[in-house]
């Protein structure tokens, strides 16, 4: 673990962290040192014990599984399967949030494929549900209106050399992606037409979280058979670490998957595969 990272003070006062192991919170801090500069690292309870807890002979595997199981089922941490290999790997959430990086270098471990909604929902989540254009709120439950709902767009385009690596990816409406993604990256951006009505729109996705009384969250066991992002499987609770304010005050289960665009415009091509049929089924 080359990596010099550092701990905000704060980081002790959060009353949240606080309620968490002893050990789950120094494996918290010791991510930042495993993790690359884009926050992934492996994750399996071998690995994670041969490098934080390598002296620790009082620690089983299955009691490390355990430490890993809190930063994820709380959502510090985002699990998934990538690369050619199919290894287990994991994103710290609020990776640069945490962590400001001199000189950062290029990931080299495989990111979480962005065709899976809870990667979709997980960089919506660390972005607090707002625009990264706009600035405005994203709904969290799928609206009638398609072009308020989620997209996941590219800072630097895939075709430009970006990557979908998590500082190249950001949160955005859809009508917002389609708008930047046909006007030139250094036009100041103007919020189109099509988000007239965003008001509505969330308070139609607030009050379908609200009538839905079912919130199945299911934390995978790094023990379980893993699960690849190339498919949907269940969302993790939300960030201990994510910002506060608007965003409490709609606070609900997590929404339906939305039809959401890899790149900032609607899905019409060969990746419709990674939709279900029922994604834009409204309940």
């Amino acid at each position: 673990m080359p990596r010099i990272r550092t701990v905000k003070p704060e980081f002790w006062e959060d009353e949240l962290l606080g309620v968490m192991p002893r050990d789950a919170r120094l494996l918290f801090i010791a991510t930042f040192n495993m993790a690359d500069d884009e926050g992934i690292l492996r994750w399996t309870p071998a690995y994670i014990k041969a490098q934080a807890f390598m002296y620790d002979d009082d620690l089983t595997l299955k009691d490390v599984d355990q430490l890993m199981r809190c930063l994820t089922d709380t959502g510090l941490l985002f699990p998934y399967v990538g690369g050619v290999a199919k290894q287990q790997m994991a994103v710290v959430v609020n990776f640069r949030k945490h962590q400001r990086i001199n000189r950062p270098q290029k990931g080299k471990l495989p990111p979480p494929a962005l065709g899976a909604w809870p990667v979709r929902e997980m960089y919506a989540r660390r972005d607090g549900w707002t625009c990264q254009l706009c600035g405005s709120e994203i709904p969290r439950r799928i609206v009638v209106n398609d072009d308020h709902n989620l997209a996941i767009g590219h800072i630097r385009p895939v075709a430009a050399g970006g990557s979908d690596h998590p500082s190249n990816v950001r949160a955005v409406h859809q009508a917002c992606g389609r708008s930047r993604y046909s006007s030139a990256d250094d036009e100041e951006f103007i919020p189109p037409a099509a988000l007239s009505g965003l008001e509505d729109s969330l308070n139609e996705s607030l009050n379908r979280s609200v009538n839905d009384s079912v919130n199945e969250s299911h934390a995978q066991s790094n023990f379980d058979t893993p699960v690849s992002t190339d498919g949907d499987f269940s969302s993790l609770n939300h960030s201990l670490m994510e910002g506060k304010g608007r965003e409490q005050g709609r606070e609900g289960n997590p929404p339906y998957p939305p039809a959401v665009v890899r790149q900032p415009h609607r899905l019409a091509d060969g990746r419709e595969g990674h939709r279900r049929p029922d994604d834009r089924r409204l309940p």
